[in-house]
């Protein structure tokens, strides 16, 4: 019997900003922490991850969708919040896409794609997989169409085989501006003193949490009060040999349960963005997630038939901190203060000029959107 590929394309965007979500099994913290184990700039999304492979299961049974399940950490299917389009008038947007792009010869069970319309506001559309070119030319439209143009060529005719039957795709995208905004300063470089960076600088009230391993800064964002409670995490180890995001992960999962305190600081960390392309298949299949990848893989509620297995889990993401905050656009605003309006002192620096993680959280649903790491030059 013909074994025919089912790719789970995860594709998240972050815009200008930093995840993971803070119930996600011990697995899947052990699989974010052997990526984040090396000197790379990172970012990851926990949210697209979780949404994407979320479909996939879906159209699992027996062992596969136990493993699948257990990596999930869902006993049944809870589904993870769809975000819809919301713009405030401070700019903030949130907005999550689903799409199940299926080759026309594939006849899905109704069940199946039923469940992808109205549990995942998916997409679900016919595509002749054989026509490499004008498949990928479709796909990247729509992708393109819901970044705004931020990513582009995501797929190549190269990434279309001859087996694929499915493509299973979430797009995340994140705008928002800082509650106060940051200027921008020049401090020497890491690597080449010689050389100065740009970093962002400001002081400003911050939530702060501090223990004998770590120090996480939160950094508010204007929003409306009907929107999520959504915030930024900057964690900085306190051990130059620990790798930040691998540390973070351990704080990110149990956040809710962190005695944060509010402090005012004179916060400074650099200006940085991040395009970053991960594989997951690898990491998995180590940590005992097999058969979802294997011959021995059952997605028979997807097309009646026990002859797709997953070939691929690829993620992108772009990540970009501004001085106005998470946005593709600039703004420019002058205050006229009186005197008596200026801000006191602050209570101490904290300069973060060593690699560092940082968390994009939705705290009204326990997620976390966007994670990765940095390490400044």
């Amino acid at each position: 019997m013909n074994r025919y590929r089912l790719v789970c394309y995860l594709f998240a965007i972050c815009f200008f900003s930093s995840s993971l979500h803070t119930s996600e099994s011990s697995v899947f913290q052990t699989v974010i922490q052997d990526i984040a184990d090396s000197s790379q700039n990172l970012c990851l999304s926990s949210y697209g991850f979780t949404t994407s492979l979320s479909m996939a299961l879906e159209g699992a049974s027996g062992e596969t969708e136990k493993q699948l399940s257990e990596l999930l950490e869902f006993d049944d299917f809870v589904s993870t919040p769809i975000y819809i389009s919301s713009n405030t008038p401070e700019g903030f947007q949130i907005e999550s896409s689903n799409a199940a792009f299926v080759d026309k010869d594939e006849i899905l069970l109704n069940s199946f794609s039923n469940a992808l319309r109205e549990k995942f506001k998916a997409l679900v559309s016919a595509i002749d997989f054989k026509n490499p070119e004008q498949s990928v030319n479709l796909i990247n439209k729509y992708i393109e169409e819901k970044t705004s143009n931020t990513i582009q060529n995501f797929l190549s005719p190269g990434d279309i085989e001859d087996s694929l039957k499915l493509l299973l795709i979430n797009a995340l995208t994140f705008k928002g501006q800082w509650l106060k905004p940051f200027e921008t300063i020049y401090l020497p470089s890491k690597n080449n003193k010689k050389k100065k960076s740009p970093y962002l600088s400001h002081i400003q009230t911050h939530r702060y949490f501090e223990d004998h391993n770590i120090q996480i800064v939160e950094l508010s964002l204007k929003k409306a009060l009907s929107d999520p409670t959504i915030s930024v995490l900057l964690c900085l180890p306190k051990s130059s040999t620990i790798k930040p995001l691998a540390l973070a992960t351990t704080y990110l999962k149990n956040v809710h349960s962190l005695e944060f305190e509010k402090r005012h600081i004179e916060l400074t960390f650099p200006k940085f963005s991040v395009a970053h392309t991960q594989e997951f298949k690898p990491f998995l299949m180590n940590r005992g997630i097999q058969e979802p990848f294997s011959y021995q893989a059952d997605f028979s509620k997807i097309n009646g038939e026990r002859n797709l297995f997953i070939s691929r889990i690829m993620q992108k993401s772009v990540i970009d901190f501004t001085e106005q905050g998470l946005s593709a656009a600039a703004a420019t605003a002058t205050f006229v203060n009186l005197k008596s309006c200026l801000p006191k002192e602050a209570e101490f620096q904290l300069t973060i000029d060593k690699p560092f993680a940082f968390a994009l959280l939705d705290y009204d649903h326990k997620l976390c959107l966007f994670e990765g790491q940095y390490f400044p030059e």
